[in-house]
């Protein structure tokens, strides 16, 4: 973590003191696409985010792989790799549909909010519900969190394919 801290600290603060105010957020688009040099920068940061984003999918990944594994009977190694498979292709689908990183953060923010705020407590409630012989109000309340969660998601999409 230090040594990225490291290199994109003074990356950016070079970055935003080359072009002050008309700074892309990819700091990449500020440079010409014929500069040989950038070109070296951006395959250099393809081959980190290569290296870098499987590494740190690789903890959410494994804790999503041991939780499914016993409902799906798959072997985690196996449903770990899909996982990471999964995520890094959605990522890439999302980066080439929008060029405004911190626009993509935000909603990636807000999709994994609904899902703690809605989707966890929709789970929770149905077991508790349920255990507590209260079946229809626990299909009633998860269905109305599963529907909210539903939509949220669906704005995210909307949001992210619109940008």
């Amino acid at each position: 973590m230090s040594l990225a801290l490291a290199v994109y600290v003074p990356l950016a603060l070079c970055g935003y003191l080359s072009f002050r105010g008309g700074t892309h957020q990819d700091f990449i688009l500020n440079y010409p696409d014929d500069d040989v040099v950038m070109l070296l920068v951006r395959c250099c940061c393809l081959a980190s985010m290569c290296i870098s984003v499987p590494i740190n999918l690789s903890p959410a990944a494994q804790s999503i792989a041991g939780f499914a594994s016993g409902a799906l009977n798959k072997h985690p190694a196996a449903l770990h790799r899909g996982i990471v498979t999964v995520v890094v292709a959605i990522c890439t689908l999302v980066a080439t549909r929008s060029e405004h990183i911190a626009g993509i953060i935000g909603l990636i923010g807000a999709g994994l909010g609904s899902i703690v705020v809605l989707v966890l407590p929709a789970l929770i409630c149905r077991n508790l519900l349920v255990q507590s012989s209260a079946p229809q109000k626990a299909a009633r309340l998860s269905g109305i969190l599963f529907a909210a969660s539903a939509l949220g998601f669906a704005a995210f999409c909307l949001q992210v394919f619109n940008m």
